[in-house]
């Protein structure tokens, strides 16, 4: 079957737990530590420690009541206390199971992964490391080949049991330069000599704005910090420095004076009047013609762009983090199904408390295919929907692995 780990937490009075899950459901649960402090898990891209069905590989197919050690030292550190491993079996003779236990201990009477035919099972699980940074690996009946993947390992946690807040946010953005000087505006055009003004000249365009100083870089975000015991506040980083303040733009060109506009011509004089007989006024003479509009001034250069102002200082780091989880237990609940259709089986946590892993163990009937096998949409159980593949009653449990809301 497959189990599902959707959040995963080390906590216990005297002892960091790992707790193994099995291809029925959850089957056991075994210390990491005696020395009260949490542990940290590392994870890392998988790698192939075992393939008994490598003609190269040291170990090959495990026989009936069969034990081999497997090591992984030389994919640890030395401090490693534990693996979590995925675990796959294939090519089984017979239904059987595995145990794994740490080197140096008893066996226990607990399953890692279960079996009833020869296709290919696989499961997750965490096992404690002995001696040489080893486990065995215990075949219950028949024959079987075994293929482990190791996708992390833990290590004692450095904060004095307590969990490590995350990296406060990104420190503020470094200051904005300042804005480059607008280029002086180039002078009117002359005004046309006579007749009509010249229109004026066009002023010249203002100089092209400088750049904004360049925003400076966030602070680089901290690594999340290890779960356990709640430990003391880290102290806070010292502020960083300020950013220079960025240099002006650079003062834009005048702009060239617009030519002067051409002068008018002279209206011409209008013709002198007869002179009249005394006492009646001769007539009034035509008006001159206007002159011509002056030319328009040309456009101002435009000023050059100010340098980009250097980057802020990196923020002070975030406070510590919350506590991490006090505890868990387990909850299960059976399930009795009759001869009709889709059954859905649920574990409720306690009220307050949240599902941190869970599984389903069948206990008799007939096989049944399972639909989904996740916790609750609330978070607070585990939830298994299944359909029997044939007619009959069918019996599983739910098991459910609860824990004090942080």
């Amino acid at each position: 079957m497959k189990i599902d780990v959707w959040r995963s937490r080390w906590a216990a009075a005297g002892a960091a737990l790992a707790i193994t899950f099995g291809g029925g459901g959850l089957l056991a649960a075994h210390a990491m530590g005696s020395s009260g402090d949490g542990s940290v898990l590392v994870p890392m891209a998988p790698v192939r420690v075992l393939d008994t069905r490598d003609a190269a590989s040291p170990i090959h197919a495990l026989g009936q009541g069969s034990t081999v050690t497997l090591s992984v030292a030389a994919n640890v550190p030395a401090e490693a206390t534990a693996a979590a491993i995925n675990l796959t079996v294939v090519n089984g003779t017979v239904g059987s199971f595995l145990t794994l236990y740490p080197t140096g201990m008893d066996r226990p009477l607990a399953s890692a992964i279960n079996w009833s035919d020869n296709v290919a099972h696989a499961n997750s699980t965490v096992i404690k490391l002995g001696s040489d940074k080893a486990f065995n690996i215990y075949n219950n009946s028949g024959s079987v080949d075994v293929v482990i993947d190791l996708v992390g390992y833990y290590i004692p946690s450095t904060g004095g049991g307590g969990a490590t807040g995350p990296q406060g946010p990104a420190g503020p953005a470094g200051a904005k330069g300042d804005k480059g000087d607008t280029g002086e505006a180039g002078k009117d055009g002359v005004d046309g000599v006579d007749g009509l003004n010249g229109t004026d000249g066009v002023d010249g365009y203002n100089g092209t704005d400088g750049y904004n100083g360049a925003d400076g870089y966030n602070g680089v975000d901290g690594l999340p910090g290890a779960d356990g015991l709640p430990g003391a506040k880290g102290d806070q980083g010292d502020p960083g420095v300020k950013g220079d303040k960025g240099d002006p733009g650079a003062k834009g060109d005048k702009g060239d004076q617009g030519d002067p506009g051409a002068k008018g011509d002279k209206g011409d004089q209008g013709d002198k009047g007869d002179q009249g007989d005394k006492g009646d006024t001769g007539a009034t003479g035509l008006t001159g013609a206007t002159g011509l509009t002056g030319a328009t001034g040309d456009t101002g250069a435009t000023g050059p762009a100010g340098p980009a102002g250097p980057a802020g200082a990196t923020g002070p780091a975030g406070p510590a983090g919350p506590a991490g989880v006090t505890g868990y237990h387990i909850v299960n609940v059976a399930v009795n199904v009759p001869n009709s259709g889709p059954f859905t089986g649920k574990a409720a946590c306690l009220t307050g408390e949240k599902v941190l892993g869970g599984g389903y163990t069948q206990t008799a009937g007939s096989p049944m295919q399972v639909d989904a096998n996740t916790p609750s949409s609330t978070g607070d159980g585990w939830t298994v929907i299944a359909e029997r593949t044939s007619n009959g009653s069918t019996q599983f449990t739910v098991t459910a692995i609860c824990v004090t809301a942080p």
